[in-house]
């Protein structure tokens, strides 16, 4: 998912349209909002003792 929204990024930039660089943005900062969310829901279960058990 991620190398789609670079490449669909890549491809706004080329045909510099400021409509596809919005999208391709917008999808690339909610890709990496849930990568974060995902990572501190890891380091919490891994902190309490949950994910191991």
């Amino acid at each position: 998912m991620a190398a789609l929204s670079n490449a669909a990024l890549k491809y706004a930039m080329f045909v510099q349209s400021w409509l596809l660089i919005a999208i391709a943005a917008f999808i690339l900062a909610l890709l990496s909002i849930v990568l974060i969310v995902l990572f501190i829901l890891t380091l919490n279960f891994l902190f309490n003792g949950k994910l191991l058990s």
